[in-house]
């Protein structure tokens, strides 16, 4: 048996996410800045959702109950996030999720600089963020990174183990904690005219 839990939502500011290690932010900061200034870049591993549907989306987590040893266990199976201008948060339940028109991701080229396409989870959580937010942040002196690093571990320490990214002056998005090491499956929902993604979901496999 499976129920959904709405985590909240957050805003994109442009129509790319990055998907990726909280605890890689920096090197991908770095990176980031590189590319853009003409300098080497060291490939790492991440996902980059390109091109997204701009606006407000909401979070949910799809949670298995089971029995085991007579005891009640439960566990978060998927992260999704879907845009609020194609599908309000009321009319959302596990069945209309499920029902939706799934697809394996195939990542874009040439968005950005050369990356691993791949979604690393050995520290035990995975963040979605708003690309221009993170290069909002890269300028913001405000900043701090070990801060905010901790901000996202308290985040996650939830029955859900999915929280939002919203503090002032930082990435904007949400973060997961699947299994440390656990592989994740990245599945999107596009327009049918167009490529644009207005749904996605990330599930332990």
């Amino acid at each position: 048996m499976a129920h959904i839990s709405d985590v909240g939502c957050f805003v994109t500011l442009a129509d790319s996410l990055v998907i990726i290690d909280p605890n890689k932010l920096s090197q991908f900061i770095s990176n980031d800045l590189a590319f853009r200034g003409g300098g080497e870049v060291i490939s790492m591993p991440l996902q980059l959702l390109h091109p997204i549907k701009p606006g407000l989306w909401s979070v949910y987590a799809i949670i298995a109950e089971s029995t085991e040893a007579h005891y009640k266990v439960s566990n978060v199976e998927q992260l999704v996030c879907v845009s609020t201008s194609e599908m309000e948060w009321n009319f959302s339940s596990v069945d209309v999720l499920n029902a939706l028109d799934w697809t394996h991701y195939t990542p874009p080229e040439g968005v950005i600089f050369p990356y691993k396409s791949e979604i690393d989870t050995t520290s035990g959580q995975v963040g979605i963020f708003c690309l221009e937010s993170i290069r909002n942040a890269e300028k913001d002196e405000n900043f701090n990174n070990t801060s905010w690093l901790q901000q996202m571990e308290m985040a996650t320490c939830n029955k859900v183990q999915v929280g939002l990214s919203d503090l002032p002056n930082s990435p904007i998005g949400c973060v997961f904690s699947p299994i440390c090491g656990h592989k994740v499956e990245l599945k999107v929902v596009n327009f049918h005219h167009s490529n644009e993604i207005w749904a996605f979901k990330l599930s332990k496999s």
